[in-house]
């Protein structure tokens, strides 16, 4: 059922101004692109199309090697900037197409951008783009998929594949800490924000990096992480989104594949499929539970979503004394972290109650 999924939309997509998504803000979306030429080359649809996408991926680069990004509301302001969602996204479509056809235009390109976000990160914190400070989990995970996938194609000694390791077991050690002991992930450590979708999203990337990281306090985090995410769910695989303290970007569709590129229940997976089953239009899905408006931007998160859940690597259940002995360091590290916040937290109030001068998260540059 996620092939038909996938299939659907990829046969159904209208590609003519492929970037644009008239339903939403006619925006400049490049992930709709980067997700079929992304689908289309892992499950092998080899036609002229994707010379085509990738055409348009390589000629839409900014003078910084990445990708704008527009902000996702509709009354904003038509202006892009650098940003590391988007660009990671085009990145893993431009790797698979490298993988097919050896392009050294597409090779040169995807190392510029790689030094690039090499040169944003900072001890696990990638800098989420040009309009936005926040240090978001599932942002860094995001370009550290990008990066971990672009140093398997270098040389082996190359001096960039070390570079680049080290940053994707940066990011990935900074995540493993963040963690609650119930298995949650905040949004980022300056807000109280608990998401339910970045809690589908991290998890997911965790879960993709675990072919390449098969450590057991891995699959144990992504194993609580799983536990915390399906409290959200109930039985007929429709997210209680009531249920989280946040509410960002409630309803999104996305989500839901997310979810499936992370859990393991069979019968949540099948119901979680049954429901999107439902919810598209000519293979262009819905844009959240509340507004039955098909919307190409999320259909593309959704693809990359699908695709991961079609290789997952199995989770282990039991695991060593020396494990648990470092989840238990992990979550000494979680508590002082979370106290350090709250802390910070309160300070922001009294010293915005003679003038609010706005949120903690926007009051520094990854300042630490």
């Amino acid at each position: 059922m996620i092939y038909k999924l996938i299939n659907d939309f990829l046969n159904n997509i209208d590609t003519d101004n492929i970037t644009i998504e008239k339903n939403r803000d006619d925006k400049p979306r490049y992930e709709i692109p980067a997700s079929i030429l992304y689908a289309k080359c892992k499950l092998n649809i080899i036609n002229n199309d994707i010379h085509t996408i990738k055409d348009i991926l390589i000629n839409s680069v900014n003078s910084e090697f990445m990708w704008d990004e527009y902000a996702y509301g509709f009354e904003d302001e038509n202006i892009g900037f650098s940003g590391l969602v988007t660009t990671s996204y085009v990145l893993l479509a431009l790797i698979e197409y490298y993988k097919k056809f050896s392009d050294s235009e597409v090779f040169e390109i995807l190392i510029k951008s790689a030094d690039n976000i090499y040169f944003l990160e900072n001890n696990g914190y990638i800098k989420k783009a040009k309009e936005n400070k926040s240090d978001v989990l599932n942002t860094n995970l995001l370009g550290a998929i990008a990066i971990k996938e672009i140093l398997e194609i270098l040389p082996h000694n190359s001096n960039r594949k070390r570079l680049y390791e080290e940053l994707v077991r940066r990011v990935i050690r900074k995540v493993l800490s963040y963690q609650s002991p119930k298995g949650e992930f905040p949004y980022h450590f300056e807000s109280k924000a608990v998401p339910i979708l970045y809690q589908a999203m991290v998890n997911s990337e965790i879960r993709y990096l675990l072919k390449y990281y098969d450590d057991e306090i891995v699959h144990k985090s992504i194993l609580k992480g799983n536990n915390a995410l399906k409290k959200y769910f109930n039985k007929n695989g429709y997210i209680l989104w009531d249920k989280a303290n946040n509410h960002d970007k409630k309803g999104a569709m996305w989500v839901y594949s997310f979810s499936l590129a992370c859990l393991d229940d069979n019968d949540l997976i099948k119901n979680i499929i049954n429901k999107l089953s439902k919810e598209h239009n000519n293979g262009v899905f819905f844009r959240s539970d509340y507004e039955k408006i098909e919307d190409r931007f999320y259909s593309a998160w959704m693809i990359f979503g699908f695709i991961w859940s079609l290789d997952k690597k199995g989770l282990k259940t039991k695991f060593s004394f020396n494990t648990y002995i470092k989840y238990t360091l992990l979550k000494m590290e979680y508590f002082i972290t979370y106290a350090k916040f709250i802390i910070k937290y309160i300070k922001n109030k009294f010293y915005n109650y003679p003038f609010n001068s706005g949120a903690l998260e926007n009051r520094y540059w990854c300042k630490k």
